[in-house]
C-alpha cells in the first residue's frame, strides 16, 4: 500500500485525503485528467437517474449444460473484459433528452420497449425475483441502442418503443484514460496492481450513488472535537485509537477541504456503467455463438469466462476471440458460481474447503439430491466499522438452479419461454412498467 501510494501521489498528492478505496480513486483521477468531454460534470435529475437504473445489469452467469462422456471440457478468461470494452468502443456524450414520442431505438441512447424473443440463446436480460435472467417470450426492459441493434441482428422484434433517452453524439470517451493506466501496467508489480485496480475500479464507479457526506478518518480526539465545533458532524464513532468521523458535505466542509469547490448531491451518471456492462455482456455472446459455430457445446459462462464441450482436443485452437487455454477430463456444472472440474478445487461461492470428492458431488447432483453442508465456514460481517467472525455450517442445495430448466439427464438446458405480461401505469408524469410472470 505504501508503494501503490506513490504512485497514487504521482497523480494527485491530495486524492488520498479523501478516498478509501481504489473505485472512488479512479472516478476522481478520471474526472480531474481524463474527462475532456466533461461527462462527470453533466447534473442528472433523479427522475434521470432512476430511468437510467433501469438499463444498467451486472454480468452473465448461468448453466447451459453438462459434458456428456465423450466430451473434453474446454476453458477461457478474457483478459481486462470491461478495460477492453470501455477502450475499442464509443460512448454517448452531451446532455440527454428524455423523450415519449418521435421514438427511434437506433438513436444514442436508452430505449423502454417490449420485446419478443424467440432465440436458442436469449439476449437481453431482466431483473426478475432478485435475480438477472435471460428469458424468451414477451417482455418489456429499457436498453442501450446497442443491445437493440444486435437483438434485431439477431432476429429478435420489438413490438412496442415506450420512451428514450436520447443524445446527439458518441465517442471514444474512455480510451486515454485506459491507454495510461495499460502503459502503467508495463512498469513492474506495484504498478500493474494499481493499473489493473484503476481500469477495473472506474465502471461501477458510475453506478454508485454521491452520498451527501463523507468520512474522516483521526487519532486525535482534539482534531475530532474541532470537527464537531467547526462543522456538521452526522456521527463518529472509536474503534481502539482510530476515530472515524462522518460530515456533511454543506458549504462550511467545503470551505474546509477544498475552497474553490462547492459540494453538490447530484447523482453520478449511471449510463456508463450500462453502457459499458452492455458492450461486454455482447462481446461475450458473440464468443458463444461462435463456439457453438465451431462444433462446441457451452456448459458454463461467468461475465468474462467460457466452458464449453469438443470431442477432440483444441487447446490453442483459435475460436473468434478465443484461443482455448485448460482442458478438464471431467466436471459438474450445477448453478450460478458453483462448479467442481476432476481433480480441481470445488468452485463454489462461500465455501473455502473440499469437504466432498468430485465423484460424491457429481453423483449427487444427477441422483437429484438436494442439501449439501460445509462445516467450519468462516462467514465475516460488518457492523459499524467492526469486522465480526464466526464459522458456520453452510448448507448450498445442489438442485435450486432456476435460470434455466435442465433436460432429464441434466445434460442440455431445455429451450423453454418465460412468458411476461406488461402494462403501463401512468402517475402524474411518471410512467412505470409493471411486470407479471
Amino acid at each position: 500500500m505504501s508503494n501503490i501510494s506513490k504512485i497514487i501521489n504521482q497523480y494527485n498528492k491530495k486524492i488520498l485525503n479523501t478516498s478509501y478505496s481504489f473505485s472512488s480513486i479512479a472516478y476522481k483521477l478520471f474526472s480531474k485528467k481524463f474527462d475532456i468531454f466533461e461527462i462527470c460534470n453533466i447534473t442528472t435529475s433523479l427522475e434521470i437517474h432512476e430511468y437510467s437504473k433501469k438499463s444498467y445489469f451486472g454480468g452473465r452467469c448461468e448453466v447451459f449444460g453438462n459434458p456428456n462422456d465423450n466430451e473434453i471440457i474446454h476453458h477461457f478468461d478474457f483478459s481486462g473484459m470491461y478495460a477492453y470494452c470501455m477502450k475499442s468502443n464509443k460512448f454517448p456524450i452531451g446532455n440527454p433528452v428524455f423523450k415519449t414520442t418521435k421514438l427511434n431505438y437506433t438513436m444514442i441512447g436508452l430505449h423502454t420497449v417490449k420485446v419478443k424473443s424467440d432465440l436458442k440463446i436469449p439476449l437481453l436480460p431482466i431483473k426478475h425475483n432478485k435475480k438477472l435472467i435471460f428469458p424468451n417470450g414477451e417482455f418489456v426492459g429499457t436498453y442501450t441502442h446497442n443491445d437493440l441493434k444486435y437483438f434485431k441482428e439477431l432476429g429478435g422484434e420489438i413490438l412496442m418503443h415506450y420512451s428514450s433517452l436520447e443524445y446527439d453524439k458518441e465517442d471514444y470517451v474512455f480510451k486515454d484514460y485506459i491507454e495510461e493506466f495499460e502503459k502503467k501496467k508495463k512498469k513492474g508489480i506495484y504498478y500493474k496492481i494499481f493499473g489493473k485496480a484503476m481500469n477495473n475500479g472506474l465502471y461501477g464507479s458510475f453506478a454508485l450513488n454521491e452520498d451527501n457526506s463523507i468520512f474522516i478518518i483521526t487519532f486525535s480526539e482534539e482534531e475530532l472535537y474541532g470537527y464537531i465545533k467547526n462543522m456538521n458532524v452526522l456521527s463518529w464513532k472509536k474503534v481502539n485509537n482510530t476515530i472515524i468521523i462522518k460530515i456533511e458535505k454543506n458549504k462550511l466542509s467545503s470551505k474546509f477541504f477544498d475552497k474553490k469547490k462547492k459540494w453538490n448531491s447530484t447523482k453520478r451518471n449511471i449510463i456508463y456503467s450500462s453502457y459499458i456492462s452492455s458492450y461486454a455482456r455482447n462481446r461475450l455472446y458473440n464468443s458463444f455463438l461462435e463456439v457453438e459455430k465451431s462444433g462446441g457445446r457451452l456448459y458454463y459462462t461467468d461475465t468474462d469466462s467460457i466452458f464449453a464441450g469438443y470431442k477432440t482436443n483444441n487447446i490453442g485452437r483459435k475460436v473468434g476471440e478465443i484461443e482455448w487455454t485448460d482442458i478438464y477430463e471431467d466436471g459438474v456444472f450445477i448453478s450460478p458460481k458453483f462448479y467442481y472440474l476432476k481433480n480441481q478445487t470445488l468452485k463454489s461461492k462461500g465455501v473455502k474447503n473440499n469437504t466432498f470428492i468430485f465423484e460424491d458431488i457429481k453423483k449427487m447432483f444427477y441422483l437429484n439430491q438436494e442439501i449439501l453442508e460445509f462445516e467450519n465456514q468462516l462467514q465475516f460481517k460488518k457492523e459499524n466499522f467492526i469486522l465480526i467472525q464466526k464459522y458456520i455450517t453452510k448448507k448450498i442445495n445442489i438442485n435450486s438452479y432456476n435460470k434455466r430448466i435442465f433436460s432429464e439427464n441434466k445434460k442440455n438446458i431445455l429451450r423453454k419461454y418465460i412468458y411476461f405480461l406488461s402494462f403501463q401505469k401512468k402517475v402524474g408524469k411518471k410512467y412505470f412498467f409493471i411486470l407479471e410472470k
